[in-house]
């Protein structure tokens, strides 16, 4: 990954920007913001496509319906994912769909530019990711995967209509009939050279608040998690561990917050984390460790006080854990 990154370097001829080193430093938000709307998810669980275009039309439009079942007014969101096959500075090839990952380094990139940072390092992005301080170093090899991560976000672009949304969420500062599209990158961010302090290195700069950011600030679907919480002493921040962390606690804080169902099933959690086959007997070692896993940070957050506790389930065929958010098991 770090050889990638100096290949990346070298090919490309990057503005070199000096920046005072105070405005690149490092100091840990309070919380992460994890965007838990409608649209966030369906984007990394893989329900929208990712298309190759050159030209936008509405047969490629897909009506993301977000209102709850059974609602009696039905509230859509038209959008579409895409990258525009036309432009000759994109390397297609390396495009890959939207990933649960991808989901948590946009949730940092996020809780960053809520913070009032303009700009940012890779570094600090997985810093975020993991409840780490300034002083915690941060792997080559991991800010080569959250590099890469951001690079995706940048060659992406996304449609998305606010009209419903806005006409439900924001009724005293619309009419009824307005209509608010936006077309952008899933993140508006320009890549440079830093030169701060006598160092050059990678950084990149806002130029535009994150599109699916603005949309969860209308719906009000932001989650807060504590830095403490991400920061698990227990096990390695691997990509699988960061999906494990992200996913396990917005289905804890839908549990806290709704008191749904407090089953969690080993299934949809394989499925978060791209395992689509589980039944593959060839995958019972990487099932076991995802488990082992799963334990730990569970345990982790069961000390610190954020659960009262969990036990595996095994009914019907059906395998996964039970969260205890209160005294008793429901």
């Amino acid at each position: 990954m770090q050889k990638e990154l100096k290949m990346a370097e070298k090919q490309e001829n990057l503005e070199v920007k000096n920046i005072h080193g105070n405005l690149i430093v490092y100091n840990a938000p309070d919380a992460l913001s994890i965007l838990n709307d409608k649209l966030s998810n369906e984007l990394s669980s893989g329900n929208l496509d990712l298309l190759a275009l050159s030209q936008l039309s509405n047969d490629k439009v897909v009506e993301l319906e977000i209102s709850k079942q059974g609602a009696k007014k039905k509230i859509t969101t038209p959008v579409v994912l895409y990258y525009n096959d036309s432009d000759p500075n994109l390397n297609f090839r390396t495009i890959k769909p939207w990933t649960a990952y991808d989901r948590a380094v946009h949730d940092a990139v996020a809780t960053l530019y809520e913070a009032g940072y303009q700009y940012f390092t890779p570094a600090m992005v997985y810093r975020i990711m993991n409840g780490l301080t300034e002083d915690e170093t941060v792997s080559p090899q991991a800010q080569g995967a959250v590099t890469k991560s951001l690079e995706k976000a940048r060659m992406i672009r996304l449609v998305v209509n606010y009209s419903d949304v806005y006409n439900v969420y924001k009724k005293n500062t619309t009419k009824e009939n307005d209509e608010f599209t936006v077309d952008s990158q899933v993140l508006d961010i320009k890549r440079f050279r830093a030169k701060a302090g006598g160092n050059i290195f990678i950084a990149y700069e806002f130029l535009g608040k994150p599109l699916l950011l603005e949309y969860a600030q209308i719906t009000n679907q932001i989650l807060n998690i504590p830095f403490d919480l991400l920061n698990t002493k227990s096990i390695k921040n691997t990509e699988d561990v960061i999906v494990l962390k992200s996913y396990l606690l917005r289905q804890i804080e839908a549990i806290k917050r709704n008191r749904r169902n407090n089953h969690i099933k080993y299934d949809t959690i394989y499925k978060e984390l791209g395992i689509e086959n589980p039944e593959d007997r060839s995958l019972r070692g990487t099932l076991y460790r995802r488990r082992q896993a799963i334990h730990k940070l569970l345990n982790e957050w069961t000390e610190k006080g954020y659960i009262k506790g969990y036990e595996e389930y095994d009914k019907k065929g059906s395998k996964g854990v039970i969260i205890r958010v209160l005294d008793e098991l429901e």
